[in-house]
């Protein structure tokens, strides 16, 4: 393996240059290495950071990338707006990817630090955040891609609507081999985007750009091990725009080792969650954080169908007649059409919950994603 040098490290390579994916926890626990990458470019040695701040923080957490952390860098190297810094926290991988990528040569706009246990993604990303100095902060997973305008795209975007918080974009889905396989949706306006945020995200969490305080505004919460980017977006949307760019700028890879597919039920569980806790805030209330160990005990089932049976009849027993009307729905569409219609059988009788119940929240809520269908 290539050497590398580590600034603050005794030796060459410190601590075994670690990967990313991982909550800091703060203490220094285990010691930390940050990384700084060299490369030859236009014929003179680049090192170490660049003294100006960037305009753009790129963060990604990485844990057992594996081969597509290769051209999830790629894509932000090739950035058509090059004033960014990506920072990598390499979260106690094992696989080898990283170390192996920093044989490719890198440039001095790369730093990686490595976290001696997997923190997790919320404080892997509230921990890069913490040292984030652009501006602007995206969020990247180590599958995923930025198409080259991107960052371009939405900084003009953001420096020209000084009051939002945030900016998406539509996305590509691609599979393991990077072939597209279609095309996710996407609201097209900031009212409509807010009001999704009720039900899930209304983009994609990678294809946003947002300025950074709104990271220390609202950090990303633990509570939420594998949904706080959806937790993150529904807060910022209550406290300010996030714009929506009818341009694909972002890829999303789709194969069976992410998160998404790996943890699926767990992932619902954090959802359910989420969206009763947005519609408590939304309502006026105060968030219940303390009853969330218990909800989400009742939560636990291992097929998605039974999660969100399970899921309506909570939501009808804490009076929210909307999501229990929405997690009804997403039970019927797994198998379980009568025991939707039962568990949601309370809810029902509220013309709007109905409503939802047999046209789904887009229509609802007269929604219209893009393009418009």
């Amino acid at each position: 393996m290539p050497a590398f040098r580590a600034a603050g490290a005794r030796g060459a390579t410190g601590d075994g240059g670690r990967r990313h994916r991982g909550r800091d926890g703060g203490g220094g626990r285990g010691g930390r290495v940050r990384t700084r990458f060299c490369r030859r470019s236009g014929g003179r040695a680049m090192s170490g950071e660049t003294s100006a701040a960037p305009a753009v923080s790129v963060l990604m957490t990485v844990h057992n990338a594996g081969r597509f952390l290769a051209p999830a860098v790629r894509s932000v190297l090739a950035q058509t707006r090059t004033d960014f810094e990506l920072l990598v926290l390499d979260n106690a991988s094992t696989d080898g990817a990283v170390p192996a990528w920093v044989g490719a040569g890198l440039d001095p706009r790369v730093s990686l630090e490595r976290a001696e246990q997997n923190l997790g993604i919320a404080a892997g990303t509230n921990r890069l955040a913490a040292r984030a100095r652009g501006r602007f902060v995206a969020v990247l997973d180590h599958d995923d891609e930025l198409a080259p305008e991107k960052l371009a795209r939405q900084v003009a975007w953001l420096e020209a609507q000084p009051a939002a918080a945030g900016v998406a974009a539509r996305t590509h889905l691609i599979d393991a081999e990077g072939r597209k396989l279609g095309g996710d949706f996407t609201l097209p306006n900031a009212a409509e985007y807010r009001a999704f945020t009720a039900y899930s995200q209304a983009a994609n969490f990678g294809s946003h750009l947002f300025r950074r305080e709104w990271f220390a505004r609202f950090p990303r919460r633990e509570a939420f091990p594998f949904s706080s980017d959806f937790d993150f977006v529904a807060r910022v949307a209550e406290a300010a725009e996030i714009g929506v760019i009818p341009e694909v700028l972002f890829r999303y890879r789709v194969h069976g080792a992410q998160t998404t597919q790996r943890r699926r039920p767990a992932q619902i569980a954090d959802e359910v969650l989420i969206r009763i806790l947005t519609a408590r805030r939304r309502a006026g209330a105060a968030e219940p954080m303390a009853e969330l160990p218990g909800w989400r005990e009742r939560l636990a089932a291992a097929e998605p169908g039974r999660i969100w049976l399970r899921a309506a009849r909570l939501c009808r027993e804490l009076g929210l007649p909307e999501l229990a009307a929405y997690h009804a729905r997403r039970a019927a569409g797994a198998g379980y059409p009568v025991r939707a219609q039962a568990a949601a059988l309370g809810a029902l009788r509220d013309p709007r919950a109905a409503r939802l119940f047999f046209t789904g929240p887009l229509r609802t809520h007269g929604l219209h994603p893009w393009p418009p269908r």
